[in-house]
């Protein structure tokens, strides 16, 4: 935090007030460690597992009444447990009063990059996770709520320091 806080507006830190801590602890823990609390905003919800990935939020680009803005992307993410942590996306668009939309795919936010010139990547876990769809209509979803002009399904990494059920 110390070495981006002076770059950026704000920092928003999710923290869970029970049974974890609360923001006093945080501001001491900041101090502790060289930083402070300026530029830092604090939201507070609930989730039950520090993977960010399990339950987003995951943002991109798209038309809402005809302006390109940014939205929250509220996926499914059963498979990878609580539902409490599927309020997140929700509340953080709320928050930040951007659109919220649904995507219809089971996914996980860190197999979801952007090259950022309209190009979409991710594993080929992900039309495993889906077989209700076929790989041509898993990429149009994907083409079309990310307002990108293609979808490029990579093999899963065997071995990435994680072992082989990991993937980008």
């Amino acid at each position: 935090i110390s070495h981006v806080q002076q770059e950026t507006d704000t920092i928003w830190l999710l923290y869970q007030q029970e049974p974890l801590m609360d923001t006093a602890y945080i501001h001491q823990f900041l101090l502790d460690h060289g930083s402070t609390a300026n530029h830092v905003r604090f939201l507070c919800g609930r989730y039950e597992t520090p993977l960010l990935r399990n339950y987003g939020p995951i943002s991109g680009y798209a038309a809402f009444e005809s302006n390109l803005e940014r939205f929250i992307y509220n996926g499914q993410y059963s498979m990878y447990g609580p539902s409490s942590e599927d309020s997140i996306p929700a509340y953080l668009a709320q928050q930040w009063s951007w659109p919220l939309t649904d995507i219809n795919l089971e996914i996980d936010g860190s197999n979801i990059l952007h090259d950022g010139i309209k190009s979409g990547f991710s594993t080929t876990q992900l039309l495993d996770r889906n077989p209700q769809y076929t790989g041509v209509e898993v990429r149009n979803i994907l083409r079309e709520k990310f307002n990108l002009n293609d979808w490029v399904f990579l093999n899963p990494l065997s071995e990435s320091g994680g072992g082989s059920n990991y993937s980008i």
